[in-house]
């Protein structure tokens, strides 16, 4: 069930958490998907649920990496 009409199905067009996506991404991208600390990662999913609130579940490390990845490439916030 959908609950998309009542709560906002993600904060994409919030500055600050783009922001936090790119810089997530950054530690991605520098660091290596492989050598990721629990740290690193636990800061991933944090930043995962910042931008998508309503989310229902948890997406498997390479899903994370590619919604990050995506995510990341916006330029502005959309409407």
């Amino acid at each position: 069930m959908c609950n998309c009409k009542k709560n906002k199905p993600n904060n994409l067009d919030n500055r600050v958490v783009l922001e936090d996506i790119r810089t997530a991404y950054n530690t991605i991208t520098t660091k290596g998907k492989e050598n990721l600390s629990e740290g690193d990662w636990l800061y991933l999913y944090e930043v995962y649920s910042r931008a998508y609130p309503s989310s229902n579940g948890i997406p498997n490390k390479d899903d994370l990496v590619s919604v990050l990845e995506k995510a990341s490439q916006l330029k502005t916030a959309y409407r």
